[in-house]
């Protein structure tokens, strides 16, 4: 597997439209629509890429980003919003200058959005192998 990317977004077309840009490119892009398969597909792969909806249905990207803080912070993270709020522009000013997260408005645009997988890809310290599960 090369450049394994979570795309996280409970919007079909948005899916869809993310998939078709990063397969064309070389990625491989694995898509789930909410928050709780997120976090279930982050205990079972390691992604060099999560793209993640901040308003989803049930566990919202904000808490999704909490948990691959916490537990894969590894990967790198690009965060996908149509909202400009306090909180949103709060948070893209705390990591201008960090090279594992981003933030990409909608509506999208195909150039800046491979420009940020691209830079956020290359910096990613996931080697993008099967997570090894123990059971005792």
């Amino acid at each position: 597997m090369s450049n394994l990317v979570l795309i996280v977004d409970d919007e079909h077309t948005t899916q869809l439209i993310i998939k078709e840009i990063l397969t064309s490119e070389g990625y491989s892009p694995i898509i789930c629509s909410d928050g709780l398969a997120a976090v279930e597909m982050l205990q079972v792969l390691e992604f060099q890429l999560v793209i993640l909806d901040l308003n989803l249905p049930g566990i919202d990207g904000w808490k999704v980003l909490d948990y691959i803080k916490a537990e894969v912070h590894h990967t790198s993270v690009m965060l996908l919003t149509g909202s400009r709020d306090t909180r949103t522009l709060e948070y893209e000013a705390s990591i201008a200058n960090d090279k594992y997260y981003s933030i990409l408005y909608k509506p999208l645009n195909r150039e800046e959005l491979l420009n940020k997988v691209k830079n956020l890809v290359k910096n990613s310290l996931t080697k993008n192998k099967p997570k090894t599960r123990f059971d005792f």
